[in-house]
């Protein structure tokens, strides 16, 4: 510790985290932060409620990208190099609000307003822009590595500014120049280093799985919303298929201890980037069901299908995201909890396909005994490959 540091304790040198260190848990900045995100997800939801037509989904998604790739830009930074000064403590407070702010104008962006909605998020990039140029000022030996996320994010940053004198029409595709750009940054600046660098799988972990209990967490709001203090016992016994397929969802995510993926470049790379397709259809499942709800409340017998479509596909997606994601590491198909992952997956999609025939209720119900099953076998099989491990390793102590 310099001098300086010693007489000025709220000014500290930006290091970078060693993935040496004790266990790490997040720290209430960081989950101040995450409910701050979570309002963004609750206007995507909202935005994804009002339409959720093809067209709809579609803008749902190409919205949830740049809240996700905030989210992730900040958790990443947070891991390497919280240094918990008070430029640090100020700079997340100031992205928190903005990010609160950002939350405000998603629900216009639709109608065709989105100035407010490019402007705050280029606050966003510049208060990154300066949180990573202080690495840079602080670490000679990553300063090729800093220099790198404080071009791509100044590069980003600019072009979302440019996007402000296209017209709307044309603005999207500017947007998806600058979104380009933030995420093949982390690629091009971690090409400088060896991938075990700084990585606390125990603490990223834990950041990500917060996060998804929060996601879910809008889901059921949204289930809860639909109820409304009605009485009904088709709303009552769809909301509960609801609130079980989001305990499903839950433990299926967390039988699995995901730790070992941040071990290699590609696998950490699919971690990071591969959580999109999970926050995304989480959200949206609550979305789908809070549709069902709404359309039974309505008496209506025709004019639920998107709901139960959308229900089934973000199961569907959500399922397959997971596939992916485990199989990055194991790279082993007759695993067979991938299979009946797959499996249920193709059921599911099956199901919201006969559902648009009949009624959505049903196929909310068969949906989430699919996913009854497949919390089961998973765990099922988690539990035999613990047996057999503590076989192994009885075997291996007695000899």
């Amino acid at each position: 510790m310099n001098e300086k540091t010693k007489r000025y304790p709220w000014f500290k040198d930006v290091r970078v985290r060693t993935s040496e260190e004790p266990h790490r848990q997040s720290t209430w900045l960081e989950l101040f932060l995450d409910l701050c995100f979570v309002i963004c997800v609750g206007a995507l939801a909202r935005t994804l409620l009002k339409d959720h037509s093809p067209s709809g989904i579609w803008v749902y998604l190409a919205l949830f990208v740049p809240i996700w790739w905030a989210w992730n830009q900040f958790t990443w930074y947070c891991s390497h190099f919280d240094n918990d000064d008070v430029p640090y403590r100020v700079s997340v407070l100031f992205v928190a609000m903005t990010i609160v702010a950002l939350s405000t104008t998603i629900e216009n962006i639709p109608n065709g307003f989105s100035n407010a909605f490019v402007c705050l998020y280029i606050i966003l990039q510049a208060f990154l822009f300066g949180l990573w140029l202080r690495v840079l000022l602080h670490n000679d030996e990553l300063k090729t590595f800093s220099l790198r996320f404080v071009l791509g994010t100044a590069t980003a940053g600019a072009v979302w500014g440019i996007s402000l004198f296209f017209p709307s029409t044309t603005r999207y595709v500017v947007w998806g120049v600058a979104l380009l750009i933030q995420i093949l940054t982390p690629i091009w600046a971690w090409s400088t280093v060896s991938y075990n660098f700084a990585v606390h799988d125990g603490h990223i972990g834990e950041r990500y799985g917060l996060f998804t209990i929060i996601v879910l967490g809008e889901s059921l709001l949204a289930v809860a919303s639909a109820l409304s203090g009605v009485l009904n016992i088709d709303v009552i016994l769809t909301a509960l298929c609801g609130f079980i397929t989001a305990a499903c969802i839950w433990w299926i995510y967390f039988d699995f201890d995901y730790s070992s993926m941040l071990e290699t470049g590609l696998s950490t790379f699919v971690w990071g980037y591969g959580h999109f397709f999970i926050f995304a259809s989480i959200a949206a499942v609550g979305v789908g069901i809070q549709c069902i709800l709404n359309e039974i409340l309505k008496g209506a017998t025709n004019k639920d299908i998107l709901g139960i479509v959308l229900f089934s596909g973000s199961i569907c997606v959500y399922l397959l995201a997971l596939i992916a994601i485990q199989w990055t590491v194991q790279k082993k198909w007759k695993d067979p909890i991938l299979r009946v992952r797959l499996a249920a997956a193709f059921i599911v999609l099956v199901i919201g396909y006969i559902s648009t025939f009949l009624t959505a209720k049903m196929g909310v119900f068969f949906i989430t005994l699919v996913m009854l099953i497949v919390a089961a076998h998973d765990s099922y099989q988690w539990g035999v490959r613990h047996i057999h491990q503590i076989e192994k390793n009885s075997r291996g102590t007695s000899s």
